[in-house]
C-alpha cells in the first residue's frame, strides 16, 4: 500500500508539460495461488471505481474495502449454471 500511494503522490506532484498536474486513482488486490487470474482483475477493478467514485486521488485495496463493508462479495450460486 504505502509503495502504490507513494507512487500516486509522486504523479501528483509532477507537473506534465502541456498538461499541467494530473493524479491518479488506483485499486488493488493481493494475489493468490487459489484465486483465479479473471477473479482478482474484476476484484481489482471493483477497487479502482470504487476509488474514482469516492474522492479520487487514492490508492483502495479490495480486501480492505471488503472489510469496511463498502464492497460486498458476490456468491456465485453453482446449482443455477447450465451448459446446454
Amino acid at each position: 500500500m504505502a509503495t502504490l500511494d507513494r507512487f500516486r503522490q509522486k504523479v501528483e506532484q509532477r507537473d506534465i508539460p502541456q498538461v499541467g498536474h494530473i493524479t491518479i486513482s488506483m485499486g488493488a488486490v493481493k494475489m493468490g495461488r487459489e484465486t483465479f487470474a479473471a477473479t482478482m482483475v474484476d476484484q481489482a477493478d471493483q477497487a479502482l471505481y470504487f476509488s474514482k467514485h469516492n474522492g479520487q486521488n487514492q490508492v483502495a485495496f479490495f480486501d480492505d474495502l471488503v472489510l469496511q463493508g463498502k464492497i460486498v462479495i458476490e456468491n456465485i450460486k453453482t446449482d443455477e449454471i447450465s451448459f446446454f
